[in-house]
């Protein structure tokens, strides 16, 4: 009895050992298949996230799964697609390629990625890769597949671009009459372009064997290098252009062993992290452009040698009267440098004022585009000038500068006056000869008529004004002697200032009645000058008179003496109404009068003297503004008499 119990309760600890053992596997299973359901999950978060389309087709093309991705790609929603023959989302031309695959892969053929087509819902046609798998049941039979597709379409399109920007680059390069070429950083070459025949006469094969050394000059090399090394520092300072080019020119040795010149534009070539692991270059043959420059250099110079060498005052003005060029002589007239002319205005240059002159020739000719030619007497420079201006025009055919040539014709115009002084000297001595003899009979029998007792006082006051005439007449015959050959006073130093106030004190008195002042101011201690000071006396009476008629309401006269250089300086400034452009031209000219009693000799008399004591005579004068007369005399005056 006692061992049959014992035996039971063995089998009861065994089947209770087995029991436990069975639950035991039922646990390790239950959480392996949690282990497994949490995988699931997982994978099917990660498939329904997944930005590709991931798809599940029966065996009929029937979908019956569509993840997020399939309806971001496709524009499906998952309602809509599940049901939908995958045959919607293929390509007519495509639809034969679908049923070919999923019949090799059912049938158990590898078939893993490819690249296809799809159609969204606007219609639009997708390039996908396509990553496709067969399902199965549990007992293996096929009972349809899954598919993950990506939208390649814009890696496509930017391939295709790529490919076409490469075929165009490399058409370029092959077709190029500039070399271009690529080197690492030791200027070992990795590639040229076929145009280096034509350009180096090496073939491509030929020049990629060579080293920098043998196809460029000695002076080409160590400008390379240095320019290599230059581009190197630069790339290590902070804030470095990276995508910055260097523009070189270095002479190149043919294949024939001629020389020619290049021009080389180069940059560095890149890894992914910027730094430079190359050089890309493009060299153009410059030779022909070198001798053409050389060509223009060597023409600039002759140009300029030529504008240099002449004479007279040559220059270039813009519209805005500026200068731009400028030749030696008017530098040398003005006592400049060239460089502190350039970008004057030519009347600040010319005339020492603010605004053009009136009579400017360039501005004349900036208006009509037609050459101007003015003759003036240049109070800087002391000398007459003929100016002429000749447009220069753009290609629309606008002017856009002047050609300003300014020639000294002082002699000429010296000359004039001498010959018609001359002319006139020889006219005026003859109509003295014939008019003096008459007249003295004249004035001599009407003085003898008035020594008689004349009982008519209408005849005696006729013959007052025959005798008053008479004389008159033969005051107008000396003056006309003088001006045609001036007289041969005595010559001697004397005090300048002395000699004007003897004239002043003679009118001043009269010149007050007529409310006409004078004010003097004149430099004291002023050196003595060699003249004839009766015939000096005649111009300053003259030269006062005439200020004195210019001001017929009355005003003021000026008179200043100054030291200018190794000249006496006389002003006589009157505040009367001025001279017009005409007057002015003809100031010097015998017998030119704009008074109604003038006989036009006044200032022809007194330039023949000024210009007898070896100085000038020349007027300032704008329309009421006043005139201003200036005498200058040599310091070293003359040496013989007048």
């Amino acid at each position: 009895m006692a061992d049959e119990t014992k035996e039971e309760l063995i089998e009861e600890i065994r089947l209770l050992q087995k029991r436990i053992a069975e639950l035991e596997t039922l646990d390790s299973e239950r959480k392996q298949q949690q282990r497994e359901e949490e995988g699931i999950r997982r994978l099917a978060t990660v498939v329904r996230d997944s930005n590709d389309a991931v798809t599940l087709q029966d065996l009929d093309g029937r979908i019956t799964a569509w993840n997020r991705g399939a309806e971001l790609m496709y524009g499906y929603s998952e309602k809509e697609a599940l049901g939908m023959n995958i045959e919607y989302l293929t390509p007519p031309g495509k639809v034969a390629e679908q049923k070919e695959f999923t019949r090799r892969l059912i049938g158990g053929e590898v078939v893993t990625s490819f690249e296809t087509q799809r159609v969204t819902k606007e219609g639009n046609i997708l390039d996908v890769w396509l990553t496709v798998t067969k399902l199965v049941d549990d007992t293996g039979k096929p009972i349809g597949t899954a598919s993950t597709e990506r939208d390649i379409t814009e890696q496509k399109r930017k391939e295709e671009v790529l490919r076409e920007s490469e075929s165009r680059y490399r058409l370029l390069a092959d077709n190029a009459m500039d070399i271009i070429w690529t080197s690492d950083m030791n200027l070992s070459f990795t590639y040229f372009s076929p145009s280096v025949m034509q350009v180096l006469g090496y073939t491509v094969k030929e020049i990629l064997t060579k080293r920098v050394e043998d196809f460029l000059t000695p002076d080409s090399i160590q400008l390379a290098g240095r320019v290599l090394l230059e581009e190197i520092a630069k790339d290590s300072l902070p804030g470095a252009d990276l995508s910055r080019s260097r523009m070189l020119e270095l002479q190149h040795i043919r294949k024939d062993g001629a020389i020619i010149w290049v021009q080389i534009l180069m940059s560095f070539l890149r890894d992914q992290a910027h730094r430079p692991i190359g050089i890309l270059g493009i060299t153009r043959d410059i030779t022909e452009r070198k001798k053409q420059e050389e060509q223009i250099r060597h023409a600039a110079e002759e140009w300029r040698t030529t504008f240099d060498s002449i004479t007279d005052l040559v220059s270039i003005i813009d519209r805005e009267f500026r200068l731009v060029k400028v030749n030696k002589a008017t530098a040398h007239a003005f006592g400049v440098d060239h460089t502190e002319i350039i970008g004057k205005t030519c009347y600040e240059l010319m005339h020492g004022s603010k605004e053009p002159w009136p009579d400017c020739p360039h501005k004349k000719t900036l208006e009509t585009g037609t050459p101007t030619t003015v003759e003036f007497f240049n109070s800087f420079l002391r000398i007459y000038l003929e100016v002429s201006t000749s447009p220069i025009f753009d290609d629309k055919g606008k002017v856009v500068a002047t050609v300003h040539i300014a020639k000294d014709i002082t002699q000429r115009k010296e000359m004039e006056k001498s010959q018609r002084l001359a002319q006139l000297g020889g006219l005026i001595a003859a109509m003295a000869h014939e008019v003096n003899n008459p007249l003295m009979i004249i004035s001599g029998n009407a003085q003898l008529c008035l020594m008689e007792e004349i009982q008519s006082d209408t005849v005696k006051n006729n013959l007052k004004i025959i005798v008053e005439e008479c004389r008159r007449a033969k005051d107008i015959i000396q003056r006309l002697l003088k001006f045609s050959r001036p007289s041969k006073g005595e010559i001697k130093e004397a005090d300048i200032n002395k000699n004007i106030e003897a004239m002043v004190d003679i009118v001043e008195h009269q010149f007050k009645l007529i409310n006409v002042e004078i004010k003097r101011n004149y430099q004291k201690n002023l050196p003595l000058i060699s003249i004839d000071e009766p015939q000096m006396q005649e111009v300053f009476m003259n030269l006062i008179n005439n200020a004195s008629e210019a001001m017929p309401g009355g005003g003021a006269i000026t008179i200043t003496t100054s030291l200018e250089g190794d000249f006496l300086r006389l002003d006589f400034k009157d505040t009367g109404s001025g001279m017009t452009e005409e007057a002015k031209k003809r100031l010097f000219e015998p017998f030119f009068t704009t008074k109604e009693k003038g006989t036009g000799l006044g200032l022809a008399v007194c330039y023949g003297i000024i210009k007898a004591h070896n100085g000038e005579l020349k007027f300032e004068s704008k329309l009421n503004k006043g005139t201003t007369a200036t005498v200058l005399l040599p310091l070293g005056g003359v040496k013989h008499n007048v």
